[in-house]
């Protein structure tokens, strides 16, 4: 189903009603405002199971829901106020949430569409958001790193999705000083675990990462997993997070028995660490990054690896 395709859009178009006058709110607040208690709660729960594209279907099929008391709206006033009518009336069963999950949405539309909605809404400001995060929770850090102190890990979460930040780090996998790596047995132990970070140091002493949004497993020809979660860090000395860049392709990651490597572009991939303990990281156009080593040979050698998932 496509919102397209339902009177709604054209009605909206009419009565040049933009979605964020009434839907802004509705995703930035989780639904608080105009939802029963129990509702919120329910839609709280399928949020961090399926993130922000929940929040949308849930809109649509809101939307979608009402459509007929909406068509006999002539004026914008009046389809405002019959939105809120009609939400506070209604008991919304069960089925509401069948119906969101009928909607289809893609990831390039989505990720525009909670920018736009995101912007509008007046306590909103992405550069505060991504830059500087008021933390709550300390995560637990119950393990040695090798590549890191504990100080870095504030930072760390203060670029991963909110819905994570509740949870502790745990390390799965490390190798050190090995002339090879094991990316068997990596991709063996970090899938049943989602989302997860890896560490790369580099023979320069440079640090630097990737935010897996999903399971790994190895890939077939041509294939690439991943979501627009997915982002490419450096850390030390350099601190920048590199979000994938809307528009661009989405190779996030590409996991092979003897390489794994995170974007890609003309010039190359953004990282890529080989199993002979090589790797190499290049401008790249699915996160816009600068290569990773900074000033650094382009082609490096990995003297330390680590995956971590979180729990």
């Amino acid at each position: 189903m496509r919102l397209a395709h339902t009177p709604d859009a054209d009605m909206t178009k009419t009565l040049k009603i933009h979605a964020y006058e009434f839907a802004g709110t509705w995703i930035n607040h989780l639904f608080v405002d105009i939802m029963p208690y129990y509702v919120v709660i329910r839609l709280f729960d399928a949020y961090l199971h399926q993130g922000i594209q929940m929040l949308f279907r849930f809109g649509l099929a809101l939307l979608y829901r009402f459509q007929d008391q909406l068509l006999k709206c002539c004026k914008k006033e009046d389809f405002l106020k019959t939105i809120k009518d009609q939400i506070q009336q209604t008991k919304l069963p069960c089925e509401i949430f069948k119906l969101a999950w009928k909607f289809k949405i893609k990831s390039s539309i989505l990720n525009w569409s909670t920018i736009k909605a995101m912007k509008r809404c007046e306590f909103s400001d992405l550069s505060k958001i991504t830059k500087s995060p008021q933390l709550s929770y300390q995560p637990k850090l119950n393990f040695s790193s090798k590549i890191i102190d504990d100080s870095y890990w504030r930072l760390i979460y203060s670029w991963i999705p909110n819905r994570h930040r509740i949870k502790d780090p745990v390390l799965l996998f490390g190798e050190s000083g090995k002339p090879e790596l094991s990316l068997k047995k990596m991709y063996k132990v970090t899938e049943d675990w989602a989302p997860t970070v890896l560490l790369v140091k580099s023979a320069q002493d440079r640090v630097f990462g990737f935010f897996m949004s999903c399971l790994w497993r190895m890939t077939k020809q041509h294939e690439h997993i991943g979501t627009e979660e997915c982002f490419l860090f450096q850390l030390i000395p350099d601190r920048e997070k590199y979000g994938w860049q809307p528009k661009s392709n989405n190779i996030f990651l590409i996991a092979q028995e003897e390489l794994f490597s995170m974007g890609a572009g003309q010039d190359g991939f953004g990282l890529c660490v080989c199993a002979n303990g090589m790797g190499s990281s290049e401008a790249c156009e699915t996160f816009q990054n600068r290569p990773l080593n900074g000033d650094g040979p382009r082609l490096f050698r990995c003297t330390e690896l680590e995956v971590f998932g979180f729990e």
